[in-house]
């Protein structure tokens, strides 16, 4: 019998593209959530004003869309 009609085989490219496509969701969720923040953030209104970009955020917002200091995994 081959391993792929055993029971317990996993194809391990289909997990690691799956496990690719739910990072990637909550990454997309994660920046969302700091830009939302962010509009409200007076910090980050600063530096949109400093700047001249509307998207610019603080460094606290920035680092949360970017994965760090978050609560979002």
């Amino acid at each position: 019998m081959s391993k792929r009609n055993e029971a317990a085989w996993i194809d391990e490219r289909n997990t690691d593209r799956g496990d690719m496509r739910v990072n990637q969701a909550f990454s997309k969720l994660r920046a969302d959530d700091a830009y939302e923040q962010a509009q409200a953030c007076a910090e980050c209104q600063a530096e949109r004003d400093t700047t001249g970009d509307e998207e610019a955020l603080c460094e606290a917002h920035l680092a949360q869309a970017m994965g760090m200091n978050s609560e979002w995994p």
